[in-house]
């Protein structure tokens, strides 16, 4: 299943076709989600709150029709502040839905306040869609590298898309600065081209054996947002990871991904870490 949110904006509407068009390519449905205001926790389970949610769908109906036509789509109203309600509407999902709200400091703060947090609690991969979008199309997929989990589960999951969409994929690598710790404290070796060059084409050796098809490296000594929001210029998807291992990790991959998704062309597909 695929679930997708609507806030009835031009961005919901890209969003919404985008994952017409996923659900008909993975042969899965699509359920349209719309997050009404939170009720007081003494009436969320009351008649008041079922009735509440019943007059608020044939907006959220009216809205897909006007989208998407008589598209066979599932709508639900659920309560909540929009990321908790979008992450508990997702929890079962294959992949959760968003768009991505256009250029301005209040719809980035919008964006910044919900989409970020839907990224960093949803159980399944999170697509972000930015305006302008058409279909889900993609005749490239873009995604990269650093040696985490979190890096290698985003790679996992973009061969498996260039596979079932018969698409080929770049693997960037943004090396980190020429000085790295080493494993002994208080020195530090270089991280050379040839050190960095070596690292990419083991990678891409793996990934084009499990792939079985058109894999390319790309190797970048630019900071990791910049180095795939490049890479991905031209492409039709974007995958990352949301965070790695750890608090600092998580924080520092967190900015990446927050950059990625916040400037991307095309959509990006976030995949999560590990819970700890």
């Amino acid at each position: 299943m695929i679930v997708v949110g609507v806030d009835y904006s031009d961005d919901a509407r890209a969003a919404l076709r985008w994952a017409e068009g996923e659900a008909a390519m993975r042969g899965t449905p699509l359920t349209a989600v719309h997050v009404g205001p939170p009720v007081y926790d003494l009436v969320a389970h009351t008649p008041y709150a079922e009735e509440r949610r019943a007059a608020l769908l044939p907006t959220l109906v009216a809205f897909v029709r006007e989208t998407l036509g008589d598209s066979d789509v599932t709508t639900s109203v659920v309560d909540g502040p929009p990321a908790e309600g979008l992450v508990g509407a997702g929890a079962l999902a294959e992949l959760l839905v968003l768009g991505r709200h256009g250029a301005g400091a209040v719809k980035r703060l919008i964006m910044g306040s919900t989409t970020n947090d839907v990224v960093r609690a949803a159980p399944c991969p999170v697509a972000v869609v930015p305006p302008g979008t058409r279909d889900a199309v993609a005749r490239r997929i873009v995604t990269g590298t650093d040696g985490s989990s979190t890096a290698a589960a985003a790679v996992a999951w973009a061969v498996a898309e260039a596979v079932r969409r018969r698409v080929p994929l770049t693997i960037v690598h943004a090396a980190p600065p020429p000085v790295v710790a080493s494993a002994v404290p208080g020195a530090a070796v270089p991280y050379t081209d040839e050190t960095a060059r070596a690292f990419l084409a083991d990678v891409v050796t793996e990934t084009r054996a499990a792939a079985g098809g058109d894999v390319e490296g790309a190797l970048s000594w630019q900071q990791p947002a910049a180095a795939l929001l490049d890479a991905a210029g031209s492409a039709d998807l974007l995958v990352v990871g949301a965070h790695g291992d750890g608090a600092l990790a998580r924080f520092l991959l967190g900015s990446t991904t927050t950059a990625v998704v916040q400037r991307s062309r095309c959509p990006v597909v976030v995949i999560p870490g590990e819970r700890t």
